[in-house]
Parts: C-alpha cells; structure tokens; sequence
C-alpha cells in the first residue's frame, strides 16, 4: 500500500475480498474452473480421504505470493498441505506447517508469467478430510528475498529460480535442504530480459559461515559451486554481483549430481 508516486501522507484501509464458501467439489486438476485472484480468500471442504482441490490464479513474472491453507469451519481438516504447479503442469514447491500450528503457508517468487495452479489436500491422504480456507496475497514487487539467513526464501532441487539484484549491493539469500546429502551442483546465471552482468555465487553453511564461494566458472561470467555431503542439514545459498557492482536478473538452480 502507498501513495501515487509515493506523494502524499495519511491513512487507509486495506480490505481482502472472500469468494465465500465454495459448493460442490473443486476439481483436481487443470481443468479446475475455480480461481482466485491476489487478496481474495475461499472457503471449501476435503470432501472425503484422498479429495484434491485444486485452485488456479494468474501469476506475473518476478513477482511473488503467499498461499495459505488453515483449517476452518464447522469441521475444520486436520493437517492441510499445499502444493505449487507452474502454467505447463510441472511440480514447482509444497508445504506443510508452514503457517501457525499445523497451517500450510508458503512464499514464492513466480519465475514465469500465467496460470499456476494449487492443489489443497490433506497431509493424511488416507484418513483426513474436513473444512479449509485457502488464501492468496501478493508480496511488494520490490526486493523480496532476505540478505541473510533469516531468509523465508528456498531454492529445491530440480526448480529453478529466477530472482533480481534489486540496487547495487544488494544480496538474495535463499534456503537449501540437503535432505539425505549427495553431490550438489549450485548454479548462479545471468538471465531474462535484463541479465544481471557478473554473477557472485556463495554457499553458506547452517550457521552462516561461508563453505564455497566463486565468480566466474566454464570460461564465462556465471558463477559454479560442487559440494559433497551435507546429510539432513540446511545450507544457506547467496546470490550476489561481484563486488556488489551490478544489478539484473539471475536464474539459481540446484542439481544433484549423484550420492556421495
């Protein structure tokens, strides 16, 4: 919320729009023709064990959007859980208790403008269901990733991420779960309409301090770190310009190579 070209002072109201409760059972696919749009809320049920709902909603490049699942109403599910699809159906990221208690909530960054798509479901497909209410906001388009290891930013194996060095200086700092450890192959490219010129990359350990670091890798400006090991332990994945000279657009990725 601001002013128009950030002119003026005072204050205001800022109001969320509900669907209301949604009849009827939400389709649990693509074809769902049920959407929300950011700051709008719904109410719906996991009519029975295994029941998915999934919701779609127009997402724009760069920007992100916090998507969360409670339980609610007169038969409120037990364990909500929520997954992210991008426009062409592939998996992009889920979460569990994200939100307070045992509440799904999750943030993410949209690397690609269209329709995305969230599936509601329970954690316990076999023997949850019951009422939810699923949201949708949408963050400031400014810079919206953490410069240090209080970051609610992630970055998965296998999923992308496309994200901005906002101001000179700037630094996006994101989570990494090494889950059961391996040979990982982090990835820091200059990308999209407005690349971002000399890529920094740096891998921090679970306290911060720095593992790796690199600047230029494979005779060009991108930036490589290979690491081993790291069983059940959450690495802290920085992405910076070179001496904090530049700004542009950078893709993040994270490929496992193979078990240590």
């Amino acid at each position: 919320a601001g002013a128009y070209s950030d002119f003026g002072t005072g204050s205001y109201t800022l109001t969320s729009q509900s669907l209301g409760t949604v009849t009827g059972d939400i389709a649990d696919d693509g074809s769902t023709t049920t959407f929300l749009s950011p700051g709008q809320s719904l109410s719906s049920t996991i009519d029975q064990p295994g029941d998915l709902d999934v919701v779609g909603f127009q997402a724009t490049a760069g920007q992100s959007y916090t998507i969360s699942m409670v339980s609610s109403g007169p038969d409120p599910l037990l364990d909500p859980y929520v997954e992210l699809f991008a426009p062409s159906g592939s998996y992009l990221t889920f979460d569990d208790d994200g939100g307070a208690g045992v509440n799904a909530e999750l943030t993410f960054t949209a690397f690609e403008s269209g329709t995305h798509f969230i599936r509601a479901q329970a954690y316990d497909l076999e023997r949850d269901a019951g009422t939810y209410t699923l949201d949708l906001t949408a963050g400031d388009p400014g810079d919206i990733v953490a410069d240090d290891i209080s970051t609610t930013a992630n970055v998965q194996v296998g999923v992308p991420v496309r994200g901005t060095i906002d101001t000179l200086g700037d630094v996006d700092v994101y989570a990494f779960f090494a889950g059961a450890g391996g040979i990982f192959d982090f990835r820091l490219d200059g990308a999209g309409p407005s690349p971002l010129n000399d890529p920094f990359l740096a891998v921090l350990d679970s306290a911060g301090a720095v593992l790796a670091t690199n600047d230029d890798s494979n005779g060009t400006l991108n930036s490589q770190i290979v690491l081993e090991g790291f069983p059940g332990e959450v690495l802290y994945v920085v992405a910076d310009a070179y001496e904090g000279n530049f700004t542009g657009q950078y893709d993040l990725s994270v490929t496992f190579l193979e078990v240590a």
